[in-house]
Order: C-alpha cells, then sequence, then structure tokens
C-alpha cells in the first residue's frame, strides 16, 4: 500500500502515473528522461531552446526565470 498524501488532485494523479504506472517523458532531442511532463517541458526550454535570463545590473545569464530570481534576491539585495 502506498501512504502518499497530496493536498492536490493534480499531484497525485502525477505521483500514480510516475510511480505506479511507470509513465515516462523522453526528450525528442536526446536521452533525457523525466517523470513528469512539466519537469521534461523546462529541460527542453533550458537546454535545447536556450532560453536566457539576463541580469540587469550585473553579467549573470540563466535559463530559468526562477533562477535569476534567485540571484538578483541574494546578490543584489538591497539594504
Amino acid at each position: 500500500n502506498c501512504e502518499y498524501m497530496g493536498t492536490r488532485k493534480r499531484n497525485l494523479r502525477q505521483h500514480e502515473e510516475s510511480m505506479h504506472k511507470g509513465v515516462i517523458y523522453t526528450c525528442e532531442h536526446c536521452n533525457h528522461k523525466a517523470t513528469q511532463k512539466s519537469s521534461l517541458q523546462q529541460h527542453i526550454q533550458s537546454v535545447h531552446n536556450a532560453v536566457k535570463y539576463s541580469c540587469q545590473k550585473s553579467e549573470f545569464k540563466t535559463t530559468g526565470k526562477h533562477s535569476l530570481q534567485q540571484h538578483v534576491q541574494s546578490d543584489h539585495k538591497q539594504i
């Protein structure tokens, strides 16, 4: 018996697909495999589509918006 408990139906469905049904999403550009469709989409966007986010205050560049936000908060935090 599985003891997974989620707060959203979507999370439960994703858990069931990846852990119990063996659903795997494979990148059409390389051998990367993901258990969640959103993870595969993020992989494709960051690795194959080369989406770049640039810091306005430094030379920092990243493929993820969240990484840029973390950079700005940690490196350019106003006191």
